[in-house]
């Protein structure tokens, strides 16, 4: 795992290039390399993972005309390499990375398509003078860009791009707006004016200050065609879901280092660690993070661990931990709205002490239909088949508006006192539900501020819906899948590479970590697509991903098999009276701030702080959390103030 940085369109600057790496030595603090040639610069850090003694960048092929950076793993690179030596072509490195320049001599930009694994890479063919920068397929690894008069800079994180003297620091208006809906920055754009994100499935090509964008592999289209192919028997999915992540878990423990693995005690992350100790053969080391109430999974993590006989260590998060959060949204490049990527950083911080590759169960439950917003759509578009839209905007909405909130949190299954503004929410789902569209669905179930609240807080109007159309403007929305895979294909739009994926990259990497997703394997991922619904979620049940349950009783206790899944939820309302959480709000959110900044109505702000120490509302303990994190953001990268 590394960090990558470099330029075209340049005069050679070793400073430049220098100043870009040594920004994200993090990502990399092992060893460092680069690269010079006419007006291109290539730099890396690297964190030793495979062929640890002859592995260093950036590496060439065997007559030095291409050259490549790379940021990532090459899981069947064995495979790769093996066929490549039967054509003749020399290795001097044991590492994957090789395999790169290798095939691109033998297939040029057609490689992306042999390549199994995460990763971003930069190629340089000095023949055509031609730049080449790719991205993999579900955006597990991120890639930021600038192209402004002729100069290019790319890089893993937007601090080294920002490293640059030329590169203003002006906040994107239009991203501010969106991430206050989603909590995060949906790509291409970023929270930076003029910077970018290369999205999943991408890769470019740069020469002569042009650049050009082509996508390789499209989740719609394999979606679609995963849908037109012969069905099979229940048992031949089952078979074959045991095949291909056993495949999966074998690739993914390639490693000469020691690889650990997350374990929260829930399905996903015990299956994969029950997976990996099958193919080591060394006792594996397992993390959790607890927070000390109600809803903590630390003690059946404990017990996963007793019977899987790994060697487990704890950490817990509470409100001190928030003491994290400007180091974190500095690691992050942009502002945080979810809280979950607390944890994340203390699960990272504790598994960087013991090892250098840690396993993750992310992905599972996008394409296994895991998430309970996945079921509240699947139940209501069942039932609102019977029901007249009529009936569904006069009866049932306005019932819900006036249902005492205690009952609703009686019938909803979720951590958290859902309070008035969820209750409106609920109410606005049903009316929004009557539509059938599963995007507008689920956009607006993962949103944060909805476009009332956003209208309301807003001091300058004109920032509401700068952001305009969904930023990644093709409609993922298809008629010819089914409800739940079309609400699966929207969250692989931007949710995973720009939220999920982007959240552990830059957690792990902060504390020098590697974290692989099995479960984001593009094999797995384009088998999990062909299985039907049936196979996933049980109608109006509690029941979930039943095809990973089904296998996982090979490898866990029957108890840990069917374990009913709990939101990993961060009680963010118990730590709003913190002198912490305090300390925070009353350093980025006082009135006179609000005023400077200039974006929010400081009333509305004031409101919303009382209305969440009063209510104890998870809802608006989030939204404040998001501006505190959006203000931090500012002071950090917009104004350089150091929160150390």
């Amino acid at each position: 795992m590394c960090g990558i940085a470099g330029y075209s369109g340049l005069s050679k600057s070793e400073q430049l290039l220098g100043r870009m790496t040594g920004s994200i030595l993090h990502r990399g603090p092992d060893e460092g390399g680069s690269f010079f040639h006419d007006r291109v610069g290539l730099g890396m850090r690297r964190l030793s993972i495979i062929d640890t003694k002859s592995g260093s960048q950036p590496i060439y092929n065997r007559d030095k005309t291409v050259v490549v950076v790379f940021n990532g793993e090459i899981y069947n690179y064995h495979r790769l390499a093996k066929k490549l030596k039967a054509k003749g072509y020399i290795f001097s490195t044991n590492s994957d990375t090789e395999t790169i320049v290798h095939l691109y001599d033998e297939m040029g930009m057609s490689l992306l398509h042999e390549l199994r694994g995460m990763f971003c890479f930069s190629l340089y063919d000095l023949k055509t003078k031609t730049l080449y920068i790719a991205r993999d397929r579900l955006g597990i690894k991120p890639l930021y860009y600038y192209n402004q008069s002729g100069k290019f800079l790319f890089a893993s994180e937007i601090k080294a791009i920002l490293e640059a003297d030329f590169v203003s620091k002006i906040p994107n208006i239009s991203s501010i707006d969106s991430f206050l809906k989603f909590r995060y920055s949906p790509g291409p754009e970023t929270m930076f004016k003029d910077i970018y994100k290369l999205p999943a499935g991408h890769w470019m090509s740069v020469r002569e200050g042009k650049i050009e964008i082509e996508q390789y592999w499209d989740p719609k289209s394999k979606m679609l065609t995963a849908s037109r192919k012969i069905k099979l028997t229940d048992r031949e999915y089952e078979e074959k879901f045991a095949e291909i992540f056993e495949e999966t878990m074998r690739l993914h423990l390639v490693s000469d280092v020691p690889v650990g693995s997350y374990l929260s005690g829930g399905l996903d992350s015990s299956l994969v660690t029950a997976s990996a100790k099958q193919y080591t053969d060394y006792k594996i080391n397992t993390f959790c993070v607890g927070f000390g109430w109600g809803n903590d999974e630390t003690s059946v993590a404990r017990e996963v661990s007793e019977n899987l006989n790994t060697n487990h260590h704890e950490i817990l998060c509470n409100s001190e931990s928030l003491n994290f959060l400007p180091k974190m949204i500095w690691h992050n490049d942009e502002p945080i709205g979810d809280p979950i990527a607390l944890p994340t950083y203390l699960l990272s911080k504790l598994a960087s002490q013991h090892v250098k590759v840690v396993l993750t169960g992310e992905g599972a439950d996008e394409f296994l239909g895991g998430y309970l917003f996945h079921r509240v759509m699947l139940d209501s578009n069942s039932l609102l088949k019977f029901i007249p839209k009529m009936a569904v905007n006069n009866f049932f909405s306005p019932l819900i508006r006036h249902t005492p909130t205690h009952l609703l949190d009686s019938v909803f299954d979720y951590p958290a006192y859902l309070g008035e503004r969820g209750r409106k929410k609920v109410s606005r789902f049903l009316s929004l539900a009557a539509n059938k569209n599963p995007k507008e669905i689920y956009e607006f179930l993962i949103t944060l501020f909805d476009q009332d609240d956003r209208r309301v807080l807003y001091a300058n109007q004109s920032i509401l819906g700068s952001s305009g159309k969904d930023k990644n403007s093709e409609d993922f929305h298809s008629s010819d899948l089914s409800f739940l895979n079309n609400a699966i294909l929207a969250q692989t739009q931007h949710w995973l590479p720009d939220n999920v994926l982007l959240r552990q990259d830059k957690m792990s990497m902060a504390n020098s970590l590697e974290a692989r997703v099995p479960f984001l394997d593009h094999v797995l991922v384009e088998f999990l697509m062909e299985v039907p619904l049936h196979l996933k979620i049980k109608l109006f049940g509690k029941q979930n991903k039943l095809i990973a349950r089904k296998y996982s009783n090979k490898l866990l206790t029957k108890k840990a098999a069917e374990r009913k899944k709990k939101a990993f939820y961060i009680p963010t309302e118990h730590f709003l009276h913190s002198k912490d959480f305090q300390f925070l709000v009353k350093e980025t959110l006082n009135k006179d701030q609000i005023k400077k900044r200039g974006y929010f109505n400081p009333e509305i702000v004031s409101n919303l702080i009382q209305e969440a120490d009063r209510n104890k509302e998870f809802i608006s303990a989030k939204q404040i959390f998001s501006l505190v994190s959006l203000e931090i953001w500012h002071q950090i990268f917009i104004e350089g103030k150091s929160w150390t």
